[in-house]
Parts: C-alpha cells; sequence; structure tokens
C-alpha cells in the first residue's frame, strides 16, 4: 500500500498487530508491507522521501516491524521516533522515547562496512551519502514531538477560521391541523 501527501497534507495510519501509529508529514511518500509467515507477524514500511513519526507499541517476540530508505532500515520496538527522507542522498532518524536500532552501511578505509547505532531518548542520527554519520542531541526546538510536524501558519488560514460560518437551518413545515372537531349536544 502507497500513500502520497501533498503541499499542506498529511496523514495517520494505525495498524494492527504490530500496533503502530504512523504520522506523515507533507509532501511524502510511504510504503508499507504487511506479512505473517510461520506465526510470526511482521511490518515493513519504506519512506521514499519526506517524513514521518511513529510510535511502535511494545512488540511480542514474534512481532517485527522495520522502517526503511535507501540509507539505512530502522528497528522499532516500543519506539516513539522520526525520520526524514531526502530521496537517496540523506536521512535523519530522531529517538523521542525508547531505543531506536538503525542499520547502514559506512565507508572504512575504501571499504563498505555494516553498521548499526543505537540511539537513545533525545538521540538523532543523520546520514548521508556525502559525509560519515553524525550523531547530535534533538533540539528542543524541534517541532514534531507531539507527534505532527509544525504547520505552517498563512495569513490566509487565519481569516479562514475568524470569519463567521454561515448557517441555515430549515424546517419542515408541519401540517396544518384544523380546529378540533366539537360535538353538538342536543
Amino acid at each position: 500500500e502507497a500513500i502520497r501527501t501533498g503541499p499542506d497534507s498529511r496523514a495517520e495510519l494505525q495498524t494492527r498487530g504490530p500496533h503502530t501509529v504512523i504520522r506523515i508529514g507533507e509532501n511524502t511518500t510511504f510504503v508499507l508491507h504487511h506479512s505473517e509467515e510461520q506465526g510470526l507477524k511482521s511490518a515493513r514500511a519504506y519512506l521514499v522521501d519526506g517524513n514521518l513519526w511513529g510510535n511502535v507499541k511494545k512488540l511480542r517476540e514474534q512481532e517485527r516491524f522495520a522502517f526503511e530508505t535507501s540509507l539505512a532500515t530502522v528497528v522499532a520496538r516500543g519506539t516513539t521516533f522520526r525520520m526524514e527522507a531526502e530521496g537517496d542522498s540523506a536521512v535523519g532518524v530522531y529517538a523521542y522515547e525508547g531505543t531506536v536500532e538503525v542499520r547502514t552501511h559506512v565507508e572504512d578505509r575504501g571499504s563498505r562496512k555494516a553498521a548499526t547505532f543505537n540511539l537513545g531518548r533525545g538521540q538523532s542520527l543523520r546520514l548521508s551519502t556525502s559525509q560519515p554519520p553524525q550523531t547530535v542531541a534533538i533540539p528542543a526546538s524541534d517541532g514534531w514531538r507531539n507527534g505532527w510536524q509544525p504547520k505552517k501558519r498563512r495569513e490566509s488560514e487565519d481569516e479562514e477560521l475568524s470569519l463567521p460560518v454561515p448557517m441555515r437551518i430549515e424546517e419542515k413545515p408541519r401540517p396544518r391541523q384544523g380546529p378540533p372537531a366539537v360535538s353538538r349536544m342536543q
């Protein structure tokens, strides 16, 4: 299943088995695969371009959830994190809660070797095809902490929200009833 968001749009997915909430920011392309083989439930998400925030609940032994980009695979278990991908050239991974395992390849003396980074709460990792991996603390100004990309304010949005919403309520006319019947007593 592929999802693509456009400008000024976002989406939220909730998966079952393994239970996860994924929030996808604007201008993002994202593909999700679920499978179940021999009792092992697994989900793989591929972030082509853009950004996402994920909250993966604590998984059972028979459950797996991995988020992939062209540069790295993020394994999440009981974790709140964010990823941003710039196509095939760079990826950022941010750990808000729990631990995130990031698997990638790095250049070491002219050869590519597998590397694993374990990010703890408040840490981020930047991978790029043009620079060595960089691990830094997540800045306090990071707008994704609550799970949504900060929305850009536009004056037109403020104006639209402040205008009264026209509302018209129409009631169906009730059928007319004549005066109650009066009986004559003689």
